[in-house]
């Protein structure tokens, strides 16, 4: 189970083989101009088809020859979805889709150095659509290039795919007594684990692994850290989380059984329960998983893995404590820029009936008065935005700050209208953006690359076009000083104003209360 080669120069034609006990892959590409070779496709799990679907992800069976990572489709899911101004797409889909890709500097393919720092992506998408391949508009989202290059060679990156929509999040009683509710989850920790057990192969460091994700992906990562009530090691050490997006639906709020019945009627499967489900064929699975693209398919509470509503843990104190450094962002417009244009009457009343259980019609009333109250002077398009930026996004970076003291940077993206996951766009300079080798873009990619290899945005950012970028040092404030501030014209320290921890304070409290109701 060693890196190798078939020749000693392996610059020339031939690529380096990854060997691994179940098969051997070979380096797709490999990028003289930045020194990095990039095996695809590697299968970390067995595919989820059959009786694997919405069951955890397991080893992949032994496979012969040497494989060329040519084959690795994304997750089925939505086509296409209009994101950061852009339109975000994938070229093909299958269950077949647990692959992951893995970029590695030259240096540490000829055995010069190891021991690397672990970046890994988990890509954002709304939980319903997103891939590792992902293109906007035309041009690869997620390049790991660009990160091994700004960290001089020092950093390995890795990138998977995992089940979205209702293959990966469909939940429910059904699903808690005979599947597997939050496959999506299953297949981040197994491909955590992967880097676990092989990144050493190819001269990474299993103790120095670092999660990224946006929007979905941040979310992903918010859900990890309460697994197991937050006993169980969620394979990562450090962690930057930007705009961590999900709706917390309350625990046996009655929704989960609602989707697992409306998913399963869109199937054929209407009353039939899982066993039809599982025997449906791919293509009425995926026809339904786009008849109820309308629907929240995100991470819930299933008794399991994760135990309760993960704000709720966070504030009880039930999460991973032995994260060594945190950076936690969201963009200044997180709320509004996702919500419908024009929105439904009655938007947060029907998105509070969906979040809280069937008797909460006092808590959904006095958290709707206390928007209509404190934004008064507000238009209703922006007292949306500010309900859905609160409970999707901002409540969950204001927890974060306060679960990790003394070890959060927290960070506000400006740039532009402060779209959600805009900031992706200069953190892996796409060129699909028109906008590719902005300098703007190389100085904040190195605050997140310097904090990956030493957990301090600092200590090797580009110091001519950035700025010192401290801790936040009072993290319980009701507005978090030196918040740096990304804008247009560069990097400041603001203090920060657009999160509203009274509000988050009420949010916290109406859970808290409807989920000790249904108990």
């Amino acid at each position: 189970m060693l890196l190798c080669s078939t020749e000693s120069n392996i610059h020339k034609t031939l690529l380096p083989t990854l060997d691994l006990p179940y098969g051997r892959w070979r380096a797709s590409t490999y990028d003289n101009s930045t020194d990095v070779y990039t095996f695809r496709n590697i299968r970390y799990a067995a595919p989820p088809t059959g009786k694997l679907r919405w069951a955890a992800p397991v080893s992949p069976e032994s496979v012969k020859g040497v494989q060329d990572g040519s084959y690795g489709p994304a997750c089925i899911q939505l086509p296409s979805v209009t994101f950061a101004g852009g339109l975000f797409t994938v070229t093909s889909t299958s269950e077949d889709c647990l692959f992951l890709d893995v970029y590695v500097p030259g240096n540490a393919i000829r055995g010069q150095t190891k021991g690397l720092a672990v970046v890994v992506w988990i890509y954002g998408g709304g939980f319903v659509t997103g891939s590792k391949d992902q293109l906007y508009n035309g041009s690869p989202a997620y390049n790991g290039n660009i990160i091994v290059e700004r960290a001089d060679g020092d950093a390995i990156f890795v990138a998977m795919n995992y089940r979205v929509g209702p293959l990966g999040w469909l939940a429910g009683t059904a699903m808690e007594n005979e599947g597997l509710p939050n496959t999506g989850l299953h297949d981040q920790r197994a491909a955590l684990q992967w880097i676990q057990d092989y990144i050493h192969l190819v001269g990474g460091d299993p103790s120095n692994v670092s999660v990224w994700g946006d929007s979905a992906g941040g979310g992903s990562i918010y859900a990890h850290l309460v697994a197991g009530g937050g006993s169980l090691d969620p394979l990562f050490h450090r962690a930057i989380i930007m705009s961590p997006g999900s709706v917390p639906i309350v625990s046996k709020s009655g929704t989960e059984d609602e989707y697992f019945e409306t998913f399963a009627d869109a199937v054929g499967c209407s009353g039939q329960g899982l066993e039809c489900l599982r025997q449906a064929n791919t293509s009425a699975v995926q026809q339904a998983t786009i008849e109820t693209s309308g629907l929240y398919w995100v991470p819930v509470p299933d008794g399991r893995y994760i135990k309760e509503t993960p704000i709720l843990e966070i504030a009880a104190g039930n999460y991973w404590k032995h994260l060594d450094s945190l950076i936690v962002s969201y963009t200044s417009n997180d709320g509004l820029s996702l919500i419908p244009e024009p929105p439904p009457a009655n938007y947060i009343d029907s998105l509070a009936t969906l979040i809280f259980p069937p008797n909460s019609s006092d808590l959904i009333s006095k958290i709707i008065d206390a928007y209509n109250t404190t934004y008064s002077e507000a238009s209703p398009l922006e007292i949306d935005g500010d309900f859905f930026g609160d409970l999707n996004t901002l409540c969950k970076v204001q927890s974060l700050v306060e679960a990790f003291p003394n070890q959060t940077y927290l960070a506000q993206y400006s740039v532009g209208n402060g779209t959600h996951g805009s900031d992706v766009i200069a953190l892996f300079d796409i060129e699909g953006a028109g906008e590719a080798n902005n300098p703007f873009f190389e100085w904040y990619e190195s605050y997140f690359v310097s904090h990956a290899l030493t957990g301090n945005p600092n200590i090797l950012r580009n110091e001519s076009g950035t700025i010192n970028w401290p801790l936040v040092p009072d993290p319980n404030a009701v507005h978090f000083a030196d918040t740096l501030n990304v804008t247009d014209n560069g990097f400041e320290l603001i203090q920060n104003t657009k999160i509203n921890t009274t509000m988050c304070s009420r949010w916290l409290n109406a859970l808290a209360s409807a989920t000790s109701s249904i108990a």
